[in-house]
């Protein structure tokens, strides 16, 4: 009896031991958590931990600002494409695509202006400006390396390994949005195209 005792506190240390490790996989996953939503007021808010640079292109550009975000672990998203969760690496780019005939392509203001350059990676908060007329729209580009999720009513997708989405999101129908032929959308919103 003694022996059979002693067999089930060596599983059960065991059991401990591996679900220890799983736990802490888990913390570390959840140690890189991020969410993005939209507040009442129409804003974006990204918080959490990530990195995040900004692009500001010249005046007459198709794009205001484009700020590129790296989240690691797990991203939680409720705004950009419907509900969305991945688990891995995500590099997310935005920009608000301006709106040509709408004075001259004025730059639309961010709610809480971000220095250019690329900030490292920590906990921080973003707050992107919400929807203005002079705006046409937005612009994304999201790159994954991992698992993702789509489960909302305008996106609905389930992807493991790499994948990428490159989408115009245009809210103004009367906005004019050009840029060159020659520059991808990726690109622009990558930062490669300057005016």
């Amino acid at each position: 009896m003694n022996g059979d005792s002693r067999g089930v506190r060596d599983v059960l240390g065991r059991g401990g031991t591996a679900f220890c490790g799983v736990l802490s996989l888990l913390a570390l996953a959840l140690g890189g958590c991020a969410v993005s939503f939209e507040d009442g007021n129409g804003r974006r808010q990204v918080a959490g931990f990530f990195s995040m640079a900004v692009d500001t292109p010249e005046r007459q550009a198709p794009t205001d600002a484009a700020r590129h975000f790296t989240f690691y672990g797990v991203w939680f998203d409720d705004t950009f494409r419907g509900t969305s969760i991945a688990l891995g690496e995500v590099e997310l780019s935005v920009a608000d695509l301006r709106n040509q005939w709408h004075r001259d392509g004025e730059a639309v203001t961010a709610a809480t202006p971000e220095e250019d350059g690329t900030a490292s990676f920590g906990f921080r908060w973003c707050t992107l400006a919400a929807r203005d007329p002079s705006r046409a729209g937005e612009a994304f580009d999201i790159a994954i390396s991992g698992i993702s999720i789509g489960a909302g009513a305008r996106d609905r997708h389930f992807g493991v390994g790499y994948h990428r989405q490159v989408l115009l999101e245009v809210t103004n129908e009367n906005a004019l949005v050009a840029w060159p032929a020659d520059v991808k959308l990726e690109g622009l919103l990558r930062g490669s195209f300057n005016g």
